[in-house]
């Protein structure tokens, strides 16, 4: 059967673009859903957890961690907080049957601890024998922590947040996502506190996590700001931990009364790698009072680090923590 020019045009006309156009979508989605290279990190969070966090509105800080469990679902674990809600941490098992034991690592203040220096970490540290669970550190209210109550200019955008809360009638139970008490109402100081507790609780969770999988030995280590958080979660404890300051800051304030701030940590092994291109005086003044208040465990190492650091800074850090862990505790 011939078809003459006409005909042609006619089957080749908008029904047969909408045909290739369905087509190319069908295809489209196809592709969407493969989950890309080198996104399974890790085995599924335990069914408990998963049934905890379930119960739990998720926290949003700011950090994307929707987006992070959505790129890494089987590294997922959701952390319960103290303001009854979830909190994003990514777990990491060791390559190894045996693992000589786990790092929880926090990240620098506004870092979500799943891609960069913390993403590579995570992929390292499993290969040397060491589990790893790596957690953001959401912006403190008063721009950073532990410094003095920060203007009231902010609570406007707190009580207006809340005000649309209230008006849509759900309980915070109801939502998929909360944006909490970081820029709440009320005055400075109690939004400090209440982040404080909040990071602390989270933290203290993390470590329990780690320890209901089994890890024995959990070494705590924190980026940046994170370096006090660590501390204070590890004296909670009760019992002397292995900590890890990565390239540590620390407001102001704090690094002005370690002699008062030391006060039964002198069996404690901590890590201190200094960044030689952040502030070498307060390095050094550092080094200096642990000495004199007979910590022994203290070590300091000054390496050069561009700040922030990056997924190129991983591979020396992690071969410095891994030998130092090796001493410390074989």
């Amino acid at each position: 059967m011939v078809l003459d020019r006409r005909d042609a045009r006619r089957q080749s006309g908008p029904g047969r673009h909408w045909q290739m156009a369905l087509l190319f979508c069908l295809l489209g989605s196809g592709v969407t859903a493969q989950e890309p290279v080198g996104q399974a990190e890790s085995p599924a969070a335990s069914p408990a957890t998963q049934e905890a966090a379930s119960q739990r509105p998720m926290i949003s800080t700011g950090l994307g961690e929707r987006a992070l469990a959505e790129r890494f679902p089987r590294a997922a674990v959701w952390l319960e907080n103290s303001e009854g809600g979830a909190e994003l941490a990514l777990f990491a098992p060791a390559d190894r049957p045996e693992a000589k034991g786990a790092l929880l690592l926090l990240a620098d203040e506004g870092q979500s601890g799943g891609g960069g220096f913390e993403g590579a970490v995570r992929q390292l540290l499993p290969e040397r024998g060491w589990a790893v669970m790596t957690l953001g550190l959401p912006p403190a209210p008063l721009g950073q922590p532990l410094a003095q109550p920060d203007r009231a200019a902010d609570e406007p955008e707190a009580e207006a947040t809340e005000t649309a809360v209230a008006a849509s009638g759900r309980t915070p139970a109801q939502d998929e996502s909360v944006m909490i008490d970081v820029m709440a109402p009320g005055r400075p100081e109690e939004r400090l506190q209440r982040y404080r507790q909040r990071l602390g609780a989270t933290l203290a969770a993390a470590l329990a996590e780690l320890q209901g999988r089994g890890h024995r030995r959990v070494v705590v280590a924190g980026v940046g700001l994170a370096a006090w958080p660590v501390m204070q979660v590890a004296g909670a404890s009760g019992e002397p931990m292995e900590l890890v300051w990565i390239a540590p800051r620390f407001a102001a304030g704090v690094d002005q009364a370690w002699a008062e701030r030391l006060a039964g940590v002198e069996r404690w092994p901590l890590l201190d790698l200094a960044s030689s291109l952040g502030n070498r005086a307060e390095a050094r003044a550092r080094a200096a009072e642990f000495r004199r208040q007979g910590v022994a465990g203290y070590q300091q190492q000054v390496l050069t680090l561009p700040l922030p650091l990056s997924e190129r800074d991983a591979p020396q850090l992690v071969n410095r923590v891994v030998a130092w862990l090796a001493r410390a505790g074989g």
